[in-house]
């Protein structure tokens, strides 16, 4: 069951049409109007009564993002009642990192400012509930949860998917760590991850690199993987193997991916004509890249396509006999699985990606997917060389790590991991 209390709707002035409209609330009479729901600071009873847990996600988060989205229907299916408070301020901007312009961050900023006093209005009318969800990106939203929340009496669960610093650091690598930009987003980070009473990490790596980089013990946490979208993603039989292979990478061209990696190894296949690349997405790395594939002759035997909406990525997976992860070096790198790697199992594809300790968290090399040295293009040449040359591989590792996904990474099986967190935390 959702109780909508969203603030605005999800085009890109969403929150300038609030303060013209007035908060939105659908679905909250039946709530309040619940004794057996009612507790002292408005806080719900939930399980300790044998009723559902009540959840609000809260904050100006993307509600089309793959982790909100995963998690928030793993809720659902795991017998909580969602609620979503929330301000849609960063409107359709896909990406961004690539806002080079600092002025391009204007619009979304004062849309922030003019949203948080309609948030707090917004969440002091909701019904009574038992936990704060901060979903990604809410390093400044995690601020206004916690003093709201303790008016009401209840935990916030920060989860924050990435750490500001790593990102514009390490992994976008725009500024360096000493400057004032950085030093800022690490302190922010640290503040952010303080407020919360509890912080969920994707990999327990991950939650290693948040605790190193900042300083933090981060006792209090727990590890929800990604996964995927089965309705979206959704499962399709493999090809026999016959003619050309087809290689399937798609995201933002940053160094965390380790683009260069793969268009290194297209250039030493020893059978270069059987094998064809597709890569999709833009990026700060782009033209560095493409740059790269002409010096090197690859070219030819890469399709290059631009950035796709999120819908149409199921297709481009489908098409593919061998899909991609992350083969960059970075710490961060080494730190997380993304998205793409969750999406290919989920429709059945073989996976190849970088080995590294969040990978090693839950595939085995061989078993459910190939893993690779990070930025060792000789390896990943190798590695599709040898799932080209055995359908039979390709099959197992296919069938494999659609197995592991039904397993471990199904909305189904994240929102049980989630309900045992917060439930532990009310």
């Amino acid at each position: 069951m959702i109780v909508d209390a969203r603030l605005a709707t999800e085009d890109p002035g969403g929150v300038f049409d609030v303060i013209r409209r007035g908060v939105r609330r659908s679905g909250t009479k039946q709530a309040r109007s619940d004794p057996g729901l009612q507790s002292r600071g408005g806080r719900g009873i939930g399980e300790k009564c044998g009723l559902a847990l009540r959840v609000v996600f809260f904050g100006t988060y993307d509600a089309h993002r793959p982790r909100f989205r995963v998690l928030r229907k793993g809720l659902e299916l795991a017998g909580l009642q969602v609620i979503e408070c929330r301000a849609p301020v960063w409107g359709r901007m896909e990406d961004r990192g690539q806002i080079d312009n600092p002025l391009g961050y204007l619009r979304p900023v004062l849309a922030w400012l003019l949203a948080m006093p309609l948030l707090a209005l917004a969440y002091l009318r909701l019904p009574p509930h038992d936990v704060v969800v901060v979903p990604y990106i809410g390093h400044v939203d995690v601020f206004l949860a916690r003093l709201l929340s303790r008016l009401r009496r209840v935990p916030v669960v920060f989860d924050p998917f990435i750490s500001l610093y790593q990102t514009v650091v390490h992994d976008r690598q725009r500024v360096g760590s000493r400057g004032l930009v950085g030093r800022s987003c690490r302190l922010l980070d640290r503040l952010s991850f303080r407020a919360a009473d509890h912080v969920l990490v994707d990999t327990a790596a991950h939650g290693r690199l948040f605790a190193d980089d900042l300083g933090l013990k981060l006792e209090s946490s727990d590890v929800i993987p990604v996964g995927a979208e089965p309705d979206l993603f959704r499962h399709e039989p493999l090809a026999e193997g016959k003619g050309v292979v087809h290689v399937l990478f798609y995201g933002w061209m940053i160094p965390l991916h380790g683009v260069d990696t793969i268009i290194r190894a297209a250039a030493v296949l020893k059978d270069p004509d059987s094998i064809r690349f597709t890569i999709v997405g833009r990026g700060q790395d782009y033209d560095k890249v493409r740059r790269l594939s002409q010096e090197l002759g690859t070219d030819s035997r890469v399709r290059w396509v631009d950035a796709v909406p999120y819908g149409r990525l199921p297709q481009y997976i489908a098409e593919a006999d061998i899909c991609l992860g992350i083969f960059g070096t970075s710490r961060k790198a080494r730190a997380v699985v993304p998205n793409k790697v969750f999406q290919a199992l989920a429709v059945g594809r073989p996976v190849i990606t970088g080995d590294t300790a969040a990978a090693r968290e839950w595939f085995l090399h061989g078993e459910n997917c190939l893993l690779v040295p990070p930025g060792d293009y000789h390896a990943l040449a190798g590695a599709i060389e040898k799932l080209a040359n055995d359908v039979v591989l390709r099959q197992s590792l296919a069938e494999a790590g659609f197995d592991l996904f039904n397993r471990e990474f199904s909305p189904r099986r994240i929102g049980e991991r989630a309900r045992l967190c917060l439930s532990e935390v009310v």
